[in-house]
């Protein structure tokens, strides 16, 4: 599976000085296919969390195209796309994501939910939860968990459609050291099972869990 971004850019309107517009990321070529560990690198602000987006199906380039293994995903349907990104791609969102209404193992089915009535993914969920090392909170809810712990629960949920690339944005935001090596200890666990693995982070452990690491500046990527 390859996930790949032709000169995308987004730009955004100015109020004032002189441009009508000004670009949160610049257009930028880029690619990852299976088994890698990307990481892309750069202060807050630096259009980290854009360019993710973009790839991710979640927010419409200005210019440019991706597509996932040649389909345009910006082509087809909001419907269309969303049900592909379902399928193929696990996003693990910045911050805290957890329901606080449902359970770990809950949460964590929630994506496969979206489009199957079945209960043929509890055993998968089950295991995931075994493979994050969360399996005695399974029955907890997010006010009772830690940091590192709903960081777990949010790789668990990206994995539950089985997709083979997961993006994740600031994996490692306001954890341990400890938990930090944890959850990038998982993202290499996953590449081994050819997952490709792209984050975007200002977390400079994380450079050192991957096979290929990017810098983001004022909207900027260079390798």
């Amino acid at each position: 599976m390859i996930l790949k971004a032709e000169s995308i850019s987004r730009k955004y309107p100015r109020l004032s000085a002189n441009s009508n517009f000004f670009y949160a990321v610049k257009a930028t070529d880029f690619e990852i296919k299976e088994g890698e560990v990307i990481a892309i690198m750069g202060r807050s602000g630096s259009g980290k969390t854009t360019f993710l987006n973009m790839l991710g199906g979640l927010l419409t380039p200005s210019e440019g195209k991706v597509t996932l293994d040649g389909t345009d995903i910006y082509s087809l349907s909001d419907n269309e796309r969303s049900k592909l990104i379902n399928s193929n791609i696990g996003i693990v969102p910045q911050g805290q994501s957890g329901i606080d209404s449902l359970t770990v193992t809950e949460n964590i089915l929630l994506p496969y939910c979206l489009y199957h009535k079945d209960n043929e993914a509890d055993k998968y969920a089950k295991e995931l939860i075994k493979f994050v090392g969360i399996e005695d909170i399974a029955d907890c809810y997010p006010s009772q968990m830690s940091g590192g712990e709903l960081r777990r629960m949010a790789i668990a949920r990206a994995l539950i459609n089985r997709p083979g690339i997961i993006l994740a944005d600031e994996p490692t935001g306001d954890l341990d050291d400890e938990s930090t090596r944890s959850v990038l200890e998982l993202f290499r666990r996953l590449a081994q099972d050819k997952v490709a693995v792209l984050m975007v982070t200002h977390d400079e452990l994380a450079g050192n869990y991957a096979d290929c690491i990017y810098k983001m500046d004022a909207g900027t990527l260079t390798g």
